[in-house]
């Protein structure tokens, strides 16, 4: 799975400016709310970040990338109603 992360890593009025995304902290996020066991060191799941097309490579069962694909979608409505575009 790899999902699309731009507007997760790069807020809007950001891009303009040329600042370099922050995937840290989406990564981080995602480690510590999905399955976190799954993502130590020789666990089964790993996660990427893929400058070019502001993306996340994600390796892990289906059951995590489902896990992952909701809270993506929690981010995106909770950003929405604190910075509505």
């Amino acid at each position: 799975m790899t999902p699309v992360a731009a507007d997760l890593v790069v807020p809007p009025a950001v891009r303009e400016e040329g600042e370099a995304p922050d995937f840290e902290s989406l990564m981080k996020a995602i480690r510590s709310d999905v399955q976190p066991d799954a993502w130590t060191e020789g666990g089964e799941c790993s996660i990427t970040p893929f400058l070019r097309n502001l993306s996340l490579v994600i390796s892990a069962t289906q059951g995590v990338h489902a896990e992952v694909g909701k809270l993506l979608a929690k981010l995106r409505e909770d950003r929405g109603r604190i910075d509505p575009r």
